[in-house]
């Protein structure tokens, strides 16, 4: 298992402004929208060190965007390091509401794998009271069936796709 790299409380520091004006400006967003789905998979097939390096650098020419910071804390918890994925999106500060509200959905789901059902559970709460999306957005949907007993995933479930299965349905 990979640790996280540079460290702010044993995860990469949030950056608040882009390196340079170039730097975000020198990448068009359908290369950061593939650069992002690289990360993911790299993340996915458990290539967590490229995966941190792709967010951190995404991080770094999108600073005020929340998809790097989810990329990062996507990795941490596919490695079952999700205290990490917590402290990063808690340390990560958005201005824009869309962004705000994308990272606190996605901390209700790492506080869950965290084992703090009930943080998640008031973070995600807080996020459907106070959102202006309407039920049909799949940010709010994916709120809701995070708090939905019934679907809630345990841990295992992420890195163990037919955990999640009952045992007689189970490939042997």
């Amino acid at each position: 298992m990979t640790e996280p790299s540079p460290r702010l409380g044993g995860v990469p520091a949030p950056l608040k402004t882009a390196v340079s004006e170039q730097t975000a400006l020198v990448f068009q967003e359908h290369e950061i929208r593939t650069l992002t789905e690289i990360g993911f998979l790299a993340a996915g097939q458990g290539h967590f060190t490229q995966a941190e390096h792709i967010f951190l650098g995404l991080s770094k020419l999108r600073p005020q965007k929340a998809f790097p910071f989810i990329g990062l804390a996507v990795t941490y918890l596919n490695q079952r390091l999700a205290q990490h994925a917590v402290t990063l999106l808690q340390a990560t500060t958005l201005t824009a509401p869309q962004e705000h509200e994308q990272l606190q959905v996605w901390l209700g789901f790492a506080l869950q794998q965290a084992g703090s059902p009930h943080a998640a559970q008031l973070i995600l709460q807080q996020f459907i009271a106070s959102s202006t999306l309407s039920e049909n957005e799949p940010l709010q949907q994916l709120a809701r069936g995070l708090l939905a007993p019934s679907r809630a995933t345990p841990s295992h479930a992420l890195h163990e796709p037919n955990s999640a299965l009952p045992p007689t349905q189970r490939p042997l």
